[in-house]
């Protein structure tokens, strides 16, 4: 079973992300959030997008321009990272280590459930991350094992393709470079003058984004709060950061604990499996205490799980080939069959979310839209506002007439109709939006009024969900 599926696993891959985009395409159903962004942010291109790097919203852009604005154009983008990560991780770990043990590695980074489930239900910019760390350590792995001109100038673009996906693929690339200095074989064939090379090509590929970023610090740090609290504790940071990594590691941890408990470990392993095992395991341990350090400091309560992909990855992926060299055939086959149906439950799953009729998915825009039409004086003239992308990116999706208030400020239209304020009920709540967009003289100068509607969802038991907006006739120019 090992050997058919290390033949056949890049056609797996591509099986399985074609029944991914058939799925989502034909069943519908509302986008999640940072889908529905895309939406409002993918129109066009730009060198920056508030917080968010542009690689992601470039591949949306263009995907919107070859198929149009909807499910099909969102999922084929997402599937194509994602599939790009898993083979450029498999085709990388080969040059390393015997096939089958790379076939497991790459299995220990799929069963993260922060890639199989919600990488895959809800990622955007997080996918591009995972993509091009699996191009750069495939760089790195042809680089220790059979070295071309060409692969230094493909170095730098692949680091600046991780550049311009998330600031956090910095950790990837410079722990993974410094875990290097420790094995003799991967510190001579990466850091030599040809490096130099690499950097010269990511330093021009990346000036005029990280220009544009360093130009706007109110839009590229609009999300750094997330980063700092003002909490007294000194361990208020470390708490959340300890529970998110366990639950970033426990599932892959747990097969391999079973592993270990039906089979016996290796009695002396290879040392191409040792080096890549110490590369990549002193990688992520690396970043992950670099990072546990400073949610310490910064005292970072909302940490996320797959801000510290970069280092969960390589950890998880030295574990399975670490555990996996001398593995009994019963072993394989089980861990091969538990994937395998992770595989299945997920693409299972997506369906069910939607079909459920009782989540956030399955709410009936189209009878929301319709209320803000009944709301609206100028019903033919509106505007979107809100902060919430859920509502405004799927609304803009179906009434695509709408206007939205474009994220950047050197794209700010001059509009004239009704502005349509979501998820606000109150003064209060109108103020702090309006002043977030800098356009908080419209309140002085035109009324508001408020609204409540019941929308509901496509099972009729589901109470329907109360949503507020807020609707000011006025004209805007800037």
């Amino acid at each position: 079973m090992t050997d058919y599926v290390v033949k056949h696993f890049n056609s797996l891959v591509i099986l399985y992300f074609v029944a991914h985009t058939a799925i989502r395409s034909i069943v519908g159903g509302n986008l999640e959030r940072d889908e529905a962004e895309m939406i409002l942010m993918a129109g066009e291109f730009h060198l920056g997008y508030g917080p968010q790097l542009p690689l992601y919203n470039w591949a949306q852009t263009i995907s919107f321009a070859l198929f149009g604005t909807n499910t099909f154009a969102l999922v084929i983008v997402k599937s194509l990272f994602l599939g790009t990560f898993y083979i450029a991780l498999f085709d990388g770990m080969k040059r390393l280590v015997p096939n089958r043990i790379a076939l497991f590695g790459t299995l220990g980074a799929f069963l993260l459930p922060n890639i199989f489930w919600e990488s895959q239900r809800a990622g955007t910019h997080s996918i591009a991350l995972l993509a091009t760390m699996s191009v750069y350590l495939n760089l790195l792995a042809r680089l220790i094992d059979d070295p071309r001109k060409w692969h230094w100038a493909a170095l730098g673009v692949a680091i600046a393709a991780g550049g311009l996906s998330k600031y956090n693929f910095w950790i990837f690339s410079i722990t993974l470079g410094l875990s290097a200095l420790c094995i003799r074989d991967y510190r001579s064939a990466i850091w030599c003058r040809n490096l130099f090379i690499s950097a010269a090509v990511a330093a021009v590929l990346l000036a005029a984004p990280y220009s544009w970023s360093i130009t706007h610090p109110d839009l590229s740090l609009a999300a750094s709060h997330k980063l700092y609290s003002e909490a007294t504790s000194s361990f208020a940071g470390l708490y959340p950061f300890l529970e998110q990594s366990f639950l970033a590691l426990v599932f892959p941890v747990a097969i391999l604990s079973f592993k270990f408990m039906t089979d016996r470990p290796a009695q002396k392993r290879s040392y191409d499996v040792e080096k890549a095992t110490r590369w990549l395991f002193g990688a992520g341990l690396l970043g992950i205490l670099l990072c546990g350090f400073l949610a310490f400091l910064f005292k970072t309560q909302s940490f996320q799980a797959r801000w510290l992909l970069p280092s969960y990855v390589p950890v998880s992926v030295a574990m399975f080939i670490w555990s996996m060299e001398k593995a009994r055939p019963r072993s394989e086959t089980a861990i091969l069959l538990v994937s395998a149906a992770i595989a299945a439950l997920t693409l299972t799953g997506m369906a069910a979310n939607r079909l459920s009729g009782t989540t956030g998915n399955a709410l009936d825009m189209e009878h929301l839209a319709r209320i803000i039409e009944q709301a609206s004086p100028a019903a033919h003239d509106i505007t979107l506002l809100g902060s919430n992308y859920f509502y405004t990116g799927n609304l803009a999706r179906i009434r695509p007439h709408w206007r939205v208030k474009p994220p950047l400020e050197s794209a700010e239209p001059n509009v004239s109709g009704t502005l349509v304020m979501m998820n606000v009920g109150n003064d209060p709540e109108a103020r702090s939006l309006l002043s977030s967009l800098g356009i908080s003289e419209l309140i002085e100068r035109h009324a508001i009024q408020f609204h409540a509607a019941g929308i509901p969802y496509r099972a009729p038991a589901q109470p329907p969900r109360e949503v507020t907006f807020a609707t000011m006739e006025t004209t805007w120019e800037r």
